[in-house]
């Protein structure tokens, strides 16, 4: 054990998080009090000694000086300073906001904690999906139709892959019988004979797919017709016309298959029949004739004079719009297909509407768990949009999705430092975390230790001899059934609807308790089996475990290095058949005061978070959201809250638009609820599913209010906004 040169406190009171400027050095306090909760942070508290006969010296006058420079009164939100001994680094306890002041008469109590008393009181509008960018599949092409058999429509999808349409995953290509083979799209004229002549169009449309194009010619040719799209040729016809003696004469190239081809370069390539790539094309055997422009465009437009020359027409016939499927179910049969039941604006579907059948007939948007997140790279994530910096081990622990939907901050930190590392060196351990003791608005997660580790130190009940280690003063072991769940069931629905129901017993208890759960982010099997199995592993019945009150200040029993938390101990009572009892401290309690430690201990690993859920997939509903949303809503539904110091304008209507560098602005109508004894309006703002959508991750960057107003979205908060996400935008500005 190691006890710091001094058992006394150094407390030093700050006006800012940082430890600079004006400052106070508290003297004449009792305590403090300090009690270190693995994964829940430092709480303290102390009585400071006010001199209340003296403004200057009163903490609670406006007008103290006892500052280092300037005056001022103690308030809530201010930081202390803590060391034992010396102030450096090596000895400093803490860095500490105080929640609370309460005087009577000439003592001030004062509340404290640390950065992460901040994480468990705020976050509840913290909406955010974590995963890779590779797992989002955004308006997807894929292979479409009507299934005669069953006389549905139907798509194409991978397997093991969960989409609903209702929650706008399904877009589906509506025919239109859009028709503009009445225009020439484009025309290449030449004068004289078509001799010596390889000929090459490229352009563009703002079409769905193609099916056939029309070949207008004055002179009978020799040629090979080729057709790309997006690099890769989906036809050819060759034109072999020896002896052909007409002019003026339409030739029809089509292609009966659909090819999905808005804003995809397409390419038209003439040359020789003899398959020659670039070769040069030849005219048959008659001699070209004049024809007028009247007679080439389709269009009536008639012009003067005449030319030699070859004009190319092409014909489309494309769908004008997709619109969403509203309802469907997958294939109980078959994982690989789904049926739409519902689509937007038809009440009633029949074969017309999947004839014909082809890749592009669908779009859907879906996420896959494979290749997730790393852990730590999510910990450090939703740290960041907390203000939190964050020191992470090297975690080889995959997330695949962890969607945060209104819970707050600490409570997803909790759930992924409940996970196990899966392979190397610290295989099967779970994490910590803890505030950096050096500085504010810092943490750092580590591995947990087990309480079969290297002991920290022995403690010892003086009663059976001197040995080495710390006596106990006191020592309340427990081991108890009461409140202790040796059955868990945990109950949710997967995303499609189908019932969950999983139970899990202790196998190592016989009699005890039994808890159900329903839990509405449970979506996975595997989910449900580890809710259960973190209600029994966190009341297990078997183990010993109680506080342990030591005399003395003894702090090496915490760590913050690669390991992070409390640490393991053994203990020798002869009283309670303890010998070499193997213990991990969970909590540190330090009195000052009194000069004493106290710890509270247990055997296992504790999970912390007993809404856990597997890597595979992370959903959680709270806060806002209904205990009942399911992991899609908290999906589809995206939210982002927006301060601005700006003052709303005085017009009677108001909006809102969302920015990103794909589509530029998009406007929606705001509500506005004025609040007037605090001075400040809220607005809110709906972006429905295909409004403003995106197809790259957290695009949307600012939103402008009233159209003059622009506030930028803080990296770390940005939302989604994929083509089934709708987005709601909160505002608030001053009046």
């Amino acid at each position: 054990m190691t006890l710091g040169s001094s058992t006394f406190c150094l407390v030093r009171l700050y006006k800012n998080s940082a430890g600079t400027g004006a400052y106070i050095d508290l003297d004449d306090i009792q305590g403090p009090k300090l009690k270190f909760v693995e994964n829940y942070g430092v709480t303290g508290s102390l009585t400071i000694v006010n001199d209340i006969g003296s403004s200057a010296s009163n903490l609670l006058s406006s007008s103290c000086t006892l500052w280092s420079s300037g005056s001022g009164a103690l308030k809530p939100g201010m930081f202390l300073h803590i060391w034992t001994g010396s102030r450096t680094n090596a000895n400093k306890l803490g860095v500490f906001i105080i929640t609370q002041i309460s005087p009577s008469d000439d003592l001030i109590d004062v509340t404290f904690g640390d950065c992460i008393q901040i994480l468990r009181a705020t976050g509840a509008d913290y909406f955010r999906n974590h995963y890779t960018g590779a797992q989002q599949h955004n308006n997807e092409n894929t292979y479409g139709g009507w299934d005669s058999s069953s006389g549905r429509l139907y798509l194409e999808k991978p397997e093991g892959v969960t989409i609903d349409a209702a929650n706008g995953d399904v877009q589906w290509a509506i025919n239109s019988s859009l028709d503009i083979h009445d225009e020439a799209l484009f025309a290449t004229t030449f004068t004289g004979n078509l001799n010596d002549a390889y000929m090459q169009f490229e352009f563009t449309l703002d079409m769905e797919w193609l099916y056939s194009f029309t070949f207008i010619r004055e002179s009978a040719l020799n040629c090979r017709f080729r057709i790309y799209v997006g690099g890769s040729l989906i036809g050819s016809h060759t034109y072999d016309e020896s002896g052909f003696s007409s002019t003026d004469v339409e030739r029809t190239i089509e292609f009966n298959t659909p090819v999905y081809v808005r804003n995809r370069t397409i390419e038209i390539e003439i040359d020789n029949i003899d398959n020659t790539t670039g070769a040069d094309v030849t005219t048959a055997n008659y001699t070209n004739s004049t024809v007028t422009y009247a007679n080439l465009l389709r269009s009536g437009e008639a012009a003067s004079g005449s030319e030699d020359g070859i004009m190319l027409y092409a014909t489309f016939e494309g769908v004008s719009e997709y619109v969403y499927a509203t309802s469907g179910e997958s294939d109980p049969d078959d994982d690989t297909i789904y049926y739409i039941t519902g689509l937007e604006g038809a009440s009633s579907i029949d074969s017309s509407y999947g004839t014909p059948a082809f890749d592009g007939r669908a779009r859907i948007t879906y996420l896959v768990t494979e290749g997730g997140m790393l852990m730590s790279e999510v910990f450090e994530a939703i740290c960041e949009a907390a203000g939190i910096d964050a020191t992470v081990i090297t975690s080889t622990r995959e997330v695949g999705i962890m969607r945060c939907g209104g819970d707050y901050f600490h409570n997803y930190l909790l759930a992924l430092a409940d996970m196990e590392e899966p392979s190397g060196t610290y295989a099967g351990r779970q994490h910590a975390f803890m505030a950096s003791r050096t500085e504010w608005g810092s943490i750092r997660m580590g591995y947990r230790h087990k309480a079969s580790d290297t002991s920290a130190g022995t403690i010892y009940y003086a009663g059976d001899g001197d040995r080495s280690g710390e006596p106990m003063m006191a020592f309340t072991p427990t081991m108890t059934m009461q409140y202790r769940p040796y059955l868990a069931v945990t109950r949710g629905t997967k995303d499609n609807g189908t019932p969950i129901i999983i139970a899990m017993r202790d196998p190592d208890v016989d009699v005890g308790s039994a808890t159900s759960l329903v839990d509405g982010s449970i979506t996975e099997v595997e989910d449900a089996a580890l809710s259960s199995y973190a209600e029994i592993v966190t009341n297990r019945s078997k183990d010993w475990e109680g506080q342990v009150q030591l005399s003395g200040i003894f702090l090496d029993f915490f760590d913050d290095g690669t390991y992070v938390g409390g640490a393991p101990i053994r203990i020798y009572d002869s009283r309670y058949g303890m010998s070499g009892y193997q213990a991990r401290v969970k909590e540190v309690q330090l009195d000052f005061s009194n000069q004493t430690t106290t710890l509270v201990l247990n055997n296992y690993s504790e999970t912390y978070s007993n809404s856990i859920v597997d890597s595979t997939k992370m959903a959680y509903s709270a806060g806002n959201l209904a205990v009942e949303a399911s992991s899609s809503d908290l999906f589809t539904l995206q939210y982002v809250r927006i301060e601005s110091s700006a003052t709303l304008s005085s017009r009677s209507s108001h909006t809102i638009e969302i920015y990103s560098s794909e589509t530029g602005y998009v406007s929606a109508a705001a509500d506005v609820l004025q609040v007037l004894d605090l001075d400040i309006a809220v607005l809110s703002a709906y972006f429905k599913r295909g409004v403003g959508t995106v197809t790259n991750q957290y695009a949307i960057t600012r939103v402008r209010v009233d159209g003059s107003t622009v506030i930028n979205i803080d990296s770390s908060r940005r939302p989604d906004k994929y083509s089934n996400q709708a987005l709601i935008v909160n505002v608030q500005m001053n009046l």
